[in-house]
């Protein structure tokens, strides 16, 4: 079954109402542990350089004004970009998990008709390691695809160095040029990657017991022949974001859980029909499936 945009959109904002609160608060808590995550980055980072401020007059025995006059962004011991790396790192598992369990709550929104704020910490309790090594694939992905831009100004900054001479005209246009192509390369072979996998966190969102490799499988099976209407599908809330920007991000707050509720809808539409479990009415709902709720 292909359901038309229009038609998708039409029941994600049938099955928000009654549900926008609940997606409103979780949108507010997700946001708020992105904030406490970056918080508690920068805070490490002041920290580990206030830290070898104070272990570098501990060391000279200076303890004057200057001494201990503390930069806060300044003298980082090496030891702690490791530390910070990996705190980045359990930092971006920790989101990533809760915007699955954003997901979940968008699945139940439109299968069911309701949510629970509950929902939020459903990965963490889910298997939550496929997820983690799913974004650990993403990570060596985004690593592997800069390695040539790092060989290329490496060997650059190489024969600068062993030359003694500065770039010459030819070097940098040269340079430049590579980076504007490899970038639009890169663009697009990440453009391709969503086209084919953009609903993996649905699907993961969904079947808990499917592992990494198989939800990559599985979703690039589904996505054949519907590549073009996720592309369109997408773009069509360009308008919406732009709109979300010019109020400094207060209307994400509703928009989100709209486009959320959507591409929900959209990775429904693409089930087997077997697998598209019937909602559960309780009678003080309409069904936004079933045509009869206006809107």
């Amino acid at each position: 079954m292909k359901t038309s945009r229009a038609e998708l959109k039409m029941r994600a904002r049938r099955s928000l109402l009654g549900n926008y609160g609940t997606m409103i608060l979780a949108a507010i808590i997700l946001a708020g542990i992105s904030w406490a995550v970056s918080t508690v980055s920068q805070i490490g980072v002041m920290g580990g350089g206030a830290a070898g401020q104070v272990m570098d007059s501990l060391r000279s025995g200076d303890f004057s004004a200057a001494g201990v006059n503390i930069n806060f962004s300044m003298n980082i011991p090496s030891y702690m970009y490791v530390i910070l790396g990996l705190l980045g790192l359990i930092s971006s598992w920790i989101i990533v998990l809760f915007a699955v369990g954003m997901n979940r709550m968008s699945l139940c929104v439109v299968r069911e008709g309701r949510t629970e704020i509950s929902q939020m910490f459903w990965a963490f309790k889910n298997r939550p390691a496929r997820i983690i090594l799913l974004q650990l694939l993403v990570y060596v992905l985004e690593f592997v695809s800069m390695v040539p831009v790092i060989v290329l100004s490496m060997a650059i900054v190489v024969s600068t160095a062993v030359s003694g001479a500065d770039p010459n005209y030819e070097q940098l246009l040269f340079l430049i040029l590579f980076l504007t192509g490899y970038v639009i390369l890169i663009m697009i072979v990440y453009i391709l990657i969503a086209l084919n996998y953009g609903l993996v966190y649905y699907y993961m969102a969904d079947h808990r017991d499917e592992g990494v490799f198989a939800s990559l499988g599985k979703v690039h099976e589904m996505m054949k022949g519907n590549r073009m209407r996720y592309l369109v599908l997408q773009l069509s809330f360009i308008g919406w974001n732009l709109l979300s920007m010019l109020t400094l991000g207060i209307g994400s707050l509703w928009i989100m859980p709209y486009i959320r509720c959507t591409f929900a809808g959209f990775y429904l539409d693409l089930l087997p029909q077997a697998e598209t479990i019937p909602p559960q009415w309780d009678g003080r709902t309409q069904n936004p499936w079933d045509g009869s709720a206006g809107f």
